[in-house]
C-alpha cells in the first residue's frame, strides 16, 4: 500500500467531497456546482484508490469540448503515475482498446462514442466496428478483467433514459468496480425531477428500488395533471425531502456560496440606450407579437429577432443597423488595457462575434474565439500563453462546458443565452479565478434584454417562462 500525496492542495470542501466518496466504497455522486472543483476531486478519489485498493483504468465519459480539460487537469493535479487514452473516433477506428499496464490509465471519451453506428457493410446493414455495439462491448470487457471506474462528467447528458448512450452505460455501469457521477445541474429543469432516474439507474440502482421504472419514479416525486388526448403529465415536485434524502446517501453536494474559501462574484447590468434606428426596427418586430399563447418556436423566432437588434443587426442576412453595445464594450476593454488584466467576452450569434473581433482589432488587442468548429484546446493554450490584456470571445453554445478561464476576473455578456444551464456553466468559466470576479450583462434599455437576465438569474429558462406568460 502506497500512501497517496495530493499534487495540488484541495480546498476543504474537496476534502469533505472525498471523504464521502471514500466511505461509499463505490465511489457516488458529486453534485457541485461548476467551478468548485469537481475533475480535481475526481482525480484525488482516484489516486487515492489506486494507492489503497485495486484501481487499474478510469473511463471518463465527457462532452467532446470538455475532453481536453480532463487532460489539462490531470496533468496539474495526478499526484500517482498515469498515462491517458484520448480515446476519440480516430483511436477507435483504427481498433484501439484500453489496456492497462503499470500506471493508473485515464480513458477520454466523448458520450456520442455510444450512439454512433458503425460504418455500413455492402449490404446496407451497420457494422459493429468501432460503433456504439463494439465500445460498450470493449468496455465491459475491460471492466470484467480489470479493477476499473466509470465516470459521467456532466452527467444530466443520460437523463433520458433511453438514449442509446444511457442504455449501454447502465449495461457498463453494472459491470464495473467503480462509479461516479458529476454534475452542478442534476436537474435540468428545476420542476422536473424525473432527470434523476436514469443517473441514479446507472449509479446505484440499489437506492430506488420501490420505485423501479421511470413512471413509479414520477408518480412518487412529481405531480400527475391530465394531459393531452388522456395522457398523464407531470409537473412540480413532491415528496421533495424524501428525494433529497435518498440522494444525499450516495452524493456530496455544495453550491459556490458555501465554498467560502473561493473568491466573491459580483453582478452589474449596464444599460445601454438603442439609437433611433434601433428602436424604430426593434418596436417594429416587438408590435408583431411575442407574449402569449403562443408555440415555442414562435417564442424563440421572435426573441433571437429582438436580440439580433439589442446587438445590432437585423434581418436573416444580419444588417448591421446599429453598434450602442459594440460601443459600450470598446470601454470596457479599454480599462482593462489600462489594467493589464485579461477579459471574457461572451455573445451567441456569429454576425456579433465577429464585429468583436474587429473591435479587438481595431484596438490592437490580443484576442481568440471559442465557437462551434473552433480548435478549442489550441485556442485555449494560445490564450494562456499571452500575458497582460487580452480578450478570449466564447460563444456560449459551443464553449460554455469545462474550459478554465481562471485567469480572468471578468465576463462580459454581449448577448445572453435562454437556458439557465447555459447561463450558469458560462459564467463559472471563470470561478476559479483567484481575485475577485465580476459578470457584467450589457442590457439595451428598454428591451427583451432585462426580461431574459431576470429570469436567468431566477434559474429558470427564458423560453418556458414567457410562455407562460410570467415576463411581467
Amino acid at each position: 500500500m502506497v500512501a497517496y500525496r495530493a499534487k495540488t492542495r484541495p480546498y476543504d470542501h474537496q476534502r469533505q467531497a472525498l471523504k464521502k466518496l471514500l466511505q461509499n466504497g463505490y465511489g457516488g455522486a458529486l453534485l457541485m456546482e461548476p467551478r468548485t472543483g469537481k475533475t480535481k476531486t475526481c482525480i484525488d478519489w482516484a489516486g487515492i484508490v489506486s494507492s489503497i485498493h485495486d484501481l487499474d483504468v478510469v473511463v471518463v465519459f465527457a462532452p467532446a469540448p470538455v475532453l481536453p480539460v480532463w487532460e489539462h487537469e490531470l496533468r496539474i493535479h495526478c499526484g500517482v503515475p498515469y498515462d491517458v487514452l484520448l480515446w476519440n473516433a480516430k483511436a477507435r477506428a483504427k481498433k484501439l482498446i484500453p489496456t492497462p499496464g503499470d500506471k493508473l490509465l485515464w480513458v477520454l471519451v466523448n458520450y456520442e462514442a455510444l450512439s454512433a453506428g458503425g460504418r455500413l457493410t455492402k449490404s446496407g446493414n451497420e457494422s459493429v466496428q468501432a460503433g456504439r455495439g463494439w465500445v460498450k462491448n470493449t468496455l465491459k470487457k475491460l471492466c470484467e478483467k480489470h479493477h476499473t471506474a466509470i465516470v459521467l462528467d456532466e452527467s444530466h447528458k443520460i437523463k433520458s433514459c433511453s438514449s442509446k448512450a444511457a442504455m449501454a452505460l447502465f449495461t457498463i455501469g453494472s459491470k464495473a468496480e467503480y462509479r461516479v457521477i458529476m454534475s452542478g445541474t442534476p436537474i435540468t429543469k428545476h420542476n422536473r425531477p424525473d432527470d434523476i432516474y436514469s443517473q441514479w439507474k446507472f449509479l446505484n440502482q440499489r437506492r430506488f428500488l420501490d420505485v423501479p421504472t421511470k413512471m413509479e419514479f414520477m408518480r412518487r416525486y412529481s405531480n400527475p395533471v391530465p394531459g393531452n388526448y388522456g395522457y398523464v403529465q407531470f409537473e412540480g415536485v413532491r415528496n421533495k425531502e424524501e428525494l433529497r434524502s435518498r440522494m444525499m446517501e450516495d452524493s456530496y453536494t455544495v453550491t459556490r456560496d458555501e465554498c467560502y474559501d473561493l473568491p466573491d462574484r459580483s453582478y452589474e447590468s449596464i444599460p445601454v440606450s438603442l439609437s433611433e434606428r434601433s428602436r424604430e426596427a426593434y418596436d417594429m418586430v416587438e408590435a408583431s407579437g411575442i407574449w402569449g399563447d403562443t408555440t415555442a418556436t414562435h417564442v424563440l423566432s421572435r426573441l433571437t429577432e429582438l436580440t439580433k437588434i439589442t446587438g445590432g443587426h437585423t434581418g436573416e442576412t444580419w444588417d448591421r443597423i446599429g453598434s450602442e453595445k459594440l460601443d459600450a464594450l470598446r470601454g470596457i476593454i479599454e480599462d482593462h488595457c489600462d489594467e493589464g488584466t485579461p477579459i471574457v467576452v461572451a455573445a451567441r450569434y456569429r454576425a456579433e462575434i465577429a464585429r468583436i473581433q474587429d473591435l479587438c482589432q481595431s484596438l490592437g488587442v490580443p484576442h481568440m474565439t471559442i465557437q462551434g468548429g473552433s480548435d478549442t484546446a489550441a485556442e485555449l493554450e494560445h490564450w494562456r500563453s499571452l500575458k497582460g490584456c487580452r480578450v478570449m470571445i466564447l460563444q456560449p453554445q459551443s464553449g460554455s462546458l469545462g474550459i478554465d478561464l481562471r485567469e480572468a476576473d471578468h465576463l462580459v455578456w454581449y448577448s445572453l443565452v435562454y437556458q439557465w444551464t447555459d447561463y450558469s456553466q458560462t459564467c463559472d468559466r471563470i470561478a476559479l479565478c483567484e481575485r475577485p470576479t465580476t459578470i457584467t450583462h450589457l442590457l439595451a434599455q428598454d428591451t427583451v434584454d432585462w426580461d431574459i437576465a431576470r429570469i436567468l438569474q431566477e434559474d429558470g429558462d427564458v423560453v418556458e417562462t414567457i410562455m407562460k406568460g410570467k415576463h411581467d
